[in-house]
């Protein structure tokens, strides 16, 4: 390689060091963190390695990198305790560190492989199932705890999908104020849950069979048994 780069990504802007074959620092700047930014930056070092972290941006970074015909490396932010532990740590000096931890041995940065594109896409269908489900429980734990202080509680026998309902008789007895808000705002929420479970049970059907192999083990259901697939596939 005739260039080094380390890249220390941040959400708007990128910090950059690049390095020749002999270690020595050619330049360190900043640019922006778009695809167009990235293309501009390194039209001039072709022959290159670069380093980044993993991160949010780290998949379409490398998809875009390695069309542009550079070596990759991913380092894992866990493992790289030079940088981590580093007193001195800031954007620049981060991105010095990995340009010279991939000039001189690449295996330091403990480099991640990414996952592609279309597993990462049905990766985000658990996810923002995960936020509504929070989002539920918070919701659901803010009711119970704001009736403790008058002697009330939920009956044991409670779920998501009856809440509704058997909160409604609490409230309107106790003359609750903002209760039908929130309540609405749960049964909304397990609407949309459901949503997504028929959008996991069919993309189980369709891509991975191997998610339905492992609903055979006791406990493993629909959720549990992709996001296995999808993480360790």
């Amino acid at each position: 390689m005739k260039y080094y780069i380390g890249v220390d990504l941040g959400d708007k802007k990128n910090s950059v060091c690049v390095l020749d074959k002999n270690g020595t620092i050619l330049i360190e700047s900043t640019f922006e963190n778009t695809p167009e930014a990235f293309r501009e930056f390194l039209k001039p070092y072709k022959n290159s390695a670069v380093a980044i972290e993993a991160s949010t941006h780290s998949l379409w970074i490398n998809k875009l990198l390695v069309g542009l015909g550079i070596k990759v490396y991913i380092a894992n932010p866990r493992k790289t305790a030079l940088i981590s532990q580093n007193n001195m740590k800031t954007d620049k000096v981060d991105a010095r560190l990995l340009a010279r931890l991939v000039r001189s041995d690449p295996e330091l940065l403990y480099p991640v492989t990414t996952k592609d594109m279309s597993t990462q896409k049905d990766l985000t269908l658990i996810k923002s199932r995960d936020s509504l489900v929070k989002a539920r429980g918070d919701l659901i734990r803010h009711l119970r705890g704001v009736i403790k202080p008058f002697g009330l509680r939920f009956p044991d026998d409670v779920t998501p999908d009856n809440i509704h309902e058997k909160g409604k008789e609490i409230f309107e007895k106790e003359n609750f104020p903002a209760y039908k808000v929130l309540l609405d705002a749960i049964k909304a929420l397990t609407s949309k849950i459901k949503v997504l479970d028929k959008q996991v049970a069919s993309l189980i059907n369709k891509k991975y069979p191997e998610a339905k192999n492992l609903q055979t083990i006791n406990g493993v259901g629909p959720i549990t048994s992709l996001t296995f697939v999808l993480l360790m596939g």
